[in-house]
């Protein structure tokens, strides 16, 4: 399953979600837990919700 396939299936299964994380939002989680998120999981949260 590739990336898109994922964040696609997140979209179209989840409910009640928060809005996207803005880009400073994820580097703030990022430089609090000490390292990068795995990079579907960043792109997830900035894009979840948005739809194309």
């Amino acid at each position: 399953m590739t990336e898109e396939e994922i964040i696609t299936a997140v979209r179209n299964h989840a409910v009640d979600l928060p809005p996207p994380a803005s880009t400073e939002a994820v580097s703030d989680a990022e430089k609090a837990i000490g390292y990068p998120l795995p990079r579907v999981v960043a792109a997830a949260w900035k894009s979840v919700l948005k739809r194309s």
